[in-house]
C-alpha cells in the first residue's frame, strides 16, 4: 500500500534525458546536499499465491544471472523470474554486503526494464533464511528474521545531510564510457562544477 497524500511520477530510464524526478525540499536547488536517504521498511506480508510457472534463480554473480535471463527470454513462453540472494544488502546496521551478490541486483533492475515478459522480481535474504517465493511480493524485498523489507525513501534527520558534491580543480576524474551517451554528458557537468582534469576512458 502506498501512504495517504503520495503521487506518481514518471522516472526516465536514462540520465541523459536531463529530467530531475529527486524529491527537493523547499529552497533546494539540484545542486544542494541530499535531504532524503534510501531505508528498509517493514514491507506488509502474506501476498497472494502465485498460479503462474516460476523460475527460482540462485546466482553467484552477474554472469550467471545474465545466462538464466537469456535462456527465459528466448522462450516463447517464459515464466515468472524471482532472484534470489544472499547479504547483497545492508537492511540493518553493520550487515555484511557481498559485492558479486550486490551487483546481481544492478543486473536485475536492467533486465526487469528489457524484460517486462519476465515479471521478475528480487528477494535478499541472510545466510540460512529460505524466502517464500511462491508468494507475490515487492519488486524488490529483502527477508532478514522472517520478516520482509522493502526499500523506501525516508527524509534525513535533521543535522545529518551530507555535504553536498566539491569538486577539486586540481584533481583528475576518471569518465568511463566518455564517447558514449551519457558520457559527453557526463563530462560536461563535471567541467561545470569545477573539474579541470578529466580523463576519458572508451572502447578503443
Amino acid at each position: 500500500a502506498f501512504p495517504a497524500g503520495g503521487r506518481f511520477v514518471s522516472i526516465p530510464t536514462y540520465p541523459f534525458q536531463r529530467v530531475r524526478a529527486w524529491i527537493d525540499r523547499p529552497g533546494q536547488g539540484p545542486d544542494a546536499a541530499p535531504s532524503w536517504r534510501l531505508a528498509w521498511s517493514e514491507a506488509p506480508e502474506g501476498g497472494a499465491r502465485v498460479t503462474d510457472p516460476v523460475e527460482v534463480a540462485y546466482p553467484s554473480g552477474p554472469a550467471s544471472l545474465l545466462e538464466t535471463i537469456r535462456d527465459l527470454a528466448s522462450r516463447e513462453r517464459p515464466p515468472r523470474l524471482v532472484v534470489v540472494t544472499r547479504g547483497a544488502q545492508a537492511v540493518r546496521a553493520g550487515d555484511p554486503v557481498d559485492p558479486d551478490q550486490a551487483a546481481v541486483w544492478g543486473l536485475f533492475r536492467t533486465a526487469a526494464l528489457e524484460h517486462p515478459e519476465l515479471r521478475g522480481r528480487i528477494v535478499d535474504a541472510a545466510i540460512g533464511e529460505d524466502p517464500d517465493t511462491g508468494r507475490e511480493g515487492p519488486v524488490e524485498s529483502a527477508v532478514r528474521g522472517g520478516r520482509t523489507f522493502a526499500p523506501r525513501l525516508e527524509p534525513l534527520p535533521a543535522g545529518t545531510a551530507p555535504a553536498g558534491l566539491r569538486l577539486r580543480g586540481d584533481g583528475t576524474y576518471l569518465v568511463t564510457g566518455a564517447f558514449d551517451r551519457p558520457g559527453p554528458e557526463v563530462a560536461r557537468w563535471l567541467v561545470e562544477r569545477g573539474a579541470r582534469h578529466l580523463v576519458l576512458l572508451g572502447p578503443g
